[in-house]
């Protein structure tokens, strides 16, 4: 178990506040500033050195003052936190500065393991798994008929691999899919980490903001319009999404198996809106 000590604890706590950029809450009571990017990156440099006991520029075991900092900060799931992985978090700023399911192996992991796992026995099952056959036994590397912590971890460095590769050349209608990490059907700079020439090409008004609308300007709504329609495979996705992660797993999907297989097109055991498109 991971050693720990009072003062551990506190330096814990007011680093992920910090880091978050939620640190000044009694001060923004008094009316002061938040934390500005730089002084958050500053904050976060110098408790990531007063843990680094060894100075190997990583965290690690007892380095680390509590269980919750590798699911914030370990982007790829190896159970240490190098300096570049924390300052990479740290500077995505306040609403992005945590791990996506999307961009990060263990965020991914973790989020399977809660979807598949039905019994809560801590490993999935054959026939807890929602997608195809194939898939789970490659993944069951040690054949024993369950996917294991460390197997879905495996599993999700392969699939975001895959998509950071399409993410470094994408499609047009795969933008959202790739990009769109909380789910709020629109990319913002601190979401995006694909080639600055797609970004500035689909961003049609400049505001640095690329939306629905600019990948789908055929569904815009009628200004006269009093509330824009949803596409149908946005509004059933959303209504099926019910842990709001922006995509749907087999637990969510109410239709038959066959269905299933038709519309997870990948076999991954999810449906998105790529999978629609």
């Amino acid at each position: 178990m991971m050693q720990t000590n009072v003062a551990a604890i506190v330096l814990a706590g007011v680093a992920l506040a910090l880091c978050a950029g939620h640190g000044r809450a009694d001060e923004d009571a008094a009316g002061r500033a938040p934390p500005t990017p730089e002084e958050r990156r500053a904050s976060a440099e110098s408790i990531f050195k007063n843990l680094d006991k060894n100075r190997d520029l990583r965290l690690v075991g007892d380095e680390l003052p509590a269980a919750a900092w590798l699911d914030r900060f370990d982007r790829d799931g190896d159970d240490e936190i190098t300096k570049k992985e924390m300052l990479e978090i740290v500077d995505r700023g306040p609403g992005y500065d945590r791990l996506f399911v999307t961009r990060d192996p263990r965020a991914r992991a973790n989020n399977a393991l809660a979807q598949f796992d039905q019994d809560k026995d801590g490993k999935v099952a054959k026939a807890e798994y929602p997608g195809d056959e194939r898939t789970f036994e490659k993944a069951d590397r040690n054949r024993d008929g369950f996917l294991e912590r460390r197997e879905l971890l495996r599993m999700a460095h392969d699939e975001i691999d895959d998509l950071r590769k399409r993410a470094r050349s994408p499609g047009k209608y795969e933008f959202l899919g790739l990009f769109d990490l909380n789910g709020d059907r629109q990319v913002v700079q601190q979401e995006y980490d694909g080639p600055a020439r797609t970004f500035r090409r689909l961003d049609e008004n400049g505001d640095g903001v690329v939306d629905y609308y600019e990948i789908y300007p055929d569904r815009r709504p009628m200004e006269r319009e009093e509330a824009p329609p949803q596409p149908e495979d946005i509004t059933a996705q959303r209504a099926l999404d019910t842990d709001e992660d922006g995509r749907v797993s087999r637990a969510e999907f109410k239709g038959t198996d066959a269905a299933w297989r038709r519309l997870d097109r990948n076999g991954d055991g999810w449906i998105t809106a790529a999978d629609a498109r």
